[in-house]
């Protein structure tokens, strides 16, 4: 039963990044910037995280030499998410989304440069699933920067170079922090950094409607804070090789949400392309499987 809810757990958590992406595309057709869009969010994150803090108070001790690698950890996703969102002002959800699901290349490549580990079998399959997957995606034969921006491309790729370093770094650096603590200073250090790319006295400029309020309150919850807290729980239920597997659930699920919900469609050749990425994604972590059997212990 425990196994189960695990996975359940982690499912959910997909599927409300999946989602995110359609609300973010959605909310900018109000007018918001991304940017803006950012500072809010994170702001109303923080104060979440620090209010659940107070619940949980074991969660706000910070293992000594932490600050500064969860600092970097922070300053790599907050990269990438602010190219996330703008590459999502260029392009469609689908293709963003895809884009960004091309982390294991850099996955592979960083732990090659910088760690020096041997590209296994799995590796080396799941690295040419991805490139093939990424040029079919792109349509690479036919690609037209009139209808495809190339600074939407570049950001959507920025994004996903961006989760990767954060994915290597913490790996490797951050083994002894829990989740959660790490989770509630990098949103901290993320809400500072929105600072110093909006000025919050502007935000008084936008014209609020009560539809965009509950847009960026769902963004808020649904693409922040809630699957950080899903994905705490299936952790301890599950492990992390297999949270990784199960999350990649957030592509198709974000593919056919672009459908329904913003119109959006792939050509037949994207549909491969979407498939190989999802594959590519799949043998990385099953990699990571097998190298890892037991659940981790995370509180």
């Amino acid at each position: 039963m425990g196994m189960l809810l695990g996975y359940l757990y982690i499912i959910v958590g997909a599927l409300g990044l999946g989602l995110n992406t359609m609300l973010v595309k959605m909310v900018y057709s109000h007018g918001i910037l991304p940017n803006q869009l950012l500072l809010i969010q994170y702001i109303l994150s923080m104060i979440l995280f620090w209010v659940l803090a107070m619940f949980k108070k074991d969660v706000i001790q910070l293992p000594k030499g932490n600050i500064l690698q969860i600092f970097i950890v922070a300053l790599g996703d907050f990269a990438g998410v602010l190219t996330f969102y703008y590459a999502l002002k260029f392009l469609d959800a689908g293709l963003v989304t895809m884009l960004f699901f091309t982390f294991p290349i850099y996955v592979i490549l960083l732990v090659r440069v910088f760690f020096k580990e041997r590209i296994t079998a799995a590796q080396g399959i799941s690295l040419a699933l991805t490139i093939l997957g990424t040029a079919l995606a792109l349509d690479i034969l036919n690609l037209d920067f009139h209808i495809m921006p190339l600074a939407g491309v570049l950001l959507g790729f920025g994004a996903a170079f961006a989760v990767s370093f954060v994915h290597v770094y913490a790996q490797h650096v951050l083994k002894e922090a829990r989740p959660l603590t790490v989770s509630l200073y990098t949103v901290t250090f993320m809400a500072v950094f929105t600072f110093f790319i909006q000025n919050p006295m502007n935000l008084m400029e936008i014209a609020f409607s009560g539809e965009m309020v509950t847009l960026i309150l769902l963004i808020t919850l649904i693409g922040g804070f809630l699957p950080k807290i899903f994905l705490f729980a299936g952790l301890k239920l599950i492990g992390a090789a297999r949270v990784s597997i199960v999350g990649v659930v957030e592509l198709p699920f974000a593919l056919v949400m672009s459908f329904y919900l913003l119109g959006e469609s792939l050509l037949p050749v994207q549909i491969l392309g979407a498939v190989l990425i999802f594959a590519g994604v799949i043998f990385l972590q099953l990699g990571d499987l097998r190298k890892y059997r037991e659940p981790s212990q995370v509180s």
